[in-house]
């Protein structure tokens, strides 16, 4: 599912009003993407949580020459699902 399927699928919650899906979701969207960047963590009972996750500057191999390089830090973003669904992801296999 990409963003305008679940555009359309809130549209039918709301309904059929589409614009008010589409401001709704990049509502949600945008403060959870501002609150990730500022480090802050998110979540969403019965869904997940999402945080920022930094991984410190290190040193590695090259895999084809074999010299030592150096990685800056990168962060980027951890998501973690809840409970209820795992168990709903599980129940559909």
């Amino acid at each position: 599912m990409d963003k305008t399927q679940l555009i359309d699928a809130l549209a039918e919650r709301f309904d059929g009003d589409r614009v008010a899906a589409e401001r709704a979701l990049d509502a949600v969207l945008d403060t959870v993407t501002q609150r990730i960047a500022r480090g802050e963590k998110v979540s969403i009972d019965g869904f997940g949580s999402w945080r920022k996750r930094t991984r410190p500057a290190r040193n590695v191999r090259h895999p084809q020459s074999g010299k030592a390089v150096k990685l800056p830090a990168r962060s980027g973003v951890l998501f973690k699902a809840d409970g209820a669904l795992k168990k709903a992801v599980r129940q559909g296999d």
